[in-house]
């Protein structure tokens, strides 16, 4: 599954290197990060959405961590 990057955005940010884009749609929320391939959420607020976005990135990143050291093993 991919996210279709829109040319307007409601609201977009910069947090710990990455860019957050948000939508607001028939009243509920989305963002994805730019950067890291379906790393999404929503909320039904903004604020809700923000801040399970940033949940979101460190659990993505460690799960990209695991899963390139378990193919590194596996190629061993």
């Amino acid at each position: 599954m991919s996210v279709e990057p829109r040319e307007h955005h409601t609201h977009v940010e910069h947090y710990d290197g990455h860019t957050i884009a948000y939508d607001e749609e028939d009243g509920a929320w989305g963002a994805y990060v730019e950067d890291l391939p379906v790393c999404f959420s929503v909320g039904a607020t903004f604020e809700e959405c923000s801040r399970r976005i940033k949940e979101a990135i460190p659990l993505y990143l460690d799960a990209a961590r695991d899963h390139e050291q378990q193919s590194r093993s596996a190629a061993s």
